[in-house]
């Protein structure tokens, strides 16, 4: 699957793109651990958001797969509506080996 593939509210197959951002891990004030960041593949680029384990798991520069994640839609304070991808409750988060990246 493809960046320019992704629809709101639509499961996420095999999602493969490179983290280009990566902020910093924060709590939420459910007192849950969440980080943000960007995903960039040819298509495109899209906001990734990780959860509980899945938090400082991911670098700047790394190439990863969501074999089964959720992509939905949200507007931030500047009311743009953007695509957002997770893992959701039952997806898989993996790293691409270094010797597949080529």
């Amino acid at each position: 699957m493809k960046i320019n593939e992704l629809e709101s509210n639509k499961k996420v197959v095999n999602l493969v793109a490179v983290a280009i951002e990566m902020g910093d891990a924060r709590e939420t004030t459910t007192g849950k651990e969440v980080q943000e960041g960007v995903l960039e593949d040819e298509t495109g680029k899209v906001k990734l958001t990780l959860w509980g384990e899945e938090v400082n798991q991911v670098k700047v520069g790394e190439k990863i797969i969501i074999e089964t994640g959720w992509c939905k839609s949200w507007a931030p304070p500047n009311g743009q509506e953007e695509l957002q991808v997770s893992t959701g409750k039952f997806g898989k988060l993996k790293k691409v080996p270094e010797s597949a990246k080529k």
